[in-house]
């Protein structure tokens, strides 16, 4: 369990704190809709030099940055719609405080990421950020999103699935203080899919099969794996990295112990 305080400067900084927690249960609903929503972290909102909020009714936004076209955009419209669906059951809360949810196709790309990263941090209407989709991604924007700009500093961002043990700890090293990360990272996935081929499946050895186009998820996802199943005194028969587009690492499991031709 991770506490990660988010520190908000400026004249709406009141306001930004009462709409952190409206978008934490946002992101919530978003990640549970594509089963991947976890307690990793613990938000706390510390108010520093803030002036009360004062009415300023200019068009603030939650800007939902995902692939809503490409390879990946089925998953990407399944998180957006999701936060829709909860922002739309709530919409006189959101209406009253003048916020409204814009979604931005980064296509899962790393170089379109960075340039609508970048396009958020600059508008100052831009109150946070749900996404990106994938760790790869996530990795390529964190700094953008940390950097912030100059009048408002760093962006809170809420990732509901980016799951890259790596990705919460680069923001830490960038010195980010409003990243948070829904779901639970690659190791203790790791931990509990050994546990489950190891004590349900009796499985002995395996294999895994790394997809290389979403390198962040699938690579960390893999050396976890093979850090537990090395623990359980267990065998890797072969460990490959493979192309593709989904972005997803398989781990097969084989409930014998010989090597596979």
């Amino acid at each position: 369990m991770t506490d990660i305080h988010v520190h908000l400067t400026g004249q709406s900084a009141t306001f930004k704190a009462v709409f952190i927690v409206i978008l934490i249960a946002v992101a919530a609903a978003a990640g549970s809709l594509v089963g991947t929503c976890g307690p990793e972290a613990v938000v706390s909102v510390a108010l520093w030099g803030a002036d009360l909020f004062t009415g300023d009714d200019r068009p603030y936004q939650v800007a939902v940055a995902l692939p809503l076209t490409g390879p990946d955009s089925k998953a990407g419209q399944e998180v957006f719609e999701a936060a829709l669906r909860y922002w739309n059951q709530n919409a006189a809360t959101h209406r009253v405080m003048g916020i409204s949810l814009m979604p931005y196709d980064d296509k899962d790309d790393t170089a379109i990421a960075r340039e609508v990263a970048q396009q958020l941090v600059d508008d100052d209407k831009v109150l946070a950020v749900i996404g990106p989709f994938s760790s790869s991604t996530a990795k390529a924007v964190m700094p953008t999103y940390i950097r912030g700009n100059k009048s408002e500093g760093e962006l809170p961002v809420i990732m509901p699935v980016p799951t890259a043990t790596t990705t919460t700890a680069l923001a830490g090293k960038l010195g980010g203080m409003a990243t948070l990360r829904l779901p639970p990272n690659n190791q203790k996935q790791a931990e509990d899919g050994i546990h489950f081929c190891s004590q349900k499946l009796r499985a002995e050895t395996y294999a895994i099969v790394r997809d290389q186009t979403n390198p962040e998820y699938s690579n960390d996802l893999g050396y976890a794996f093979k850090r537990e199943i090395s623990k359980a005194g267990e065998k890797v028969v072969f460990d490959i990295g493979v192309g593709g587009h989904s972005g997803r690492l398989w781990c097969d499991c084989f409930d014998r112990s010989a090597p596979i031709a």
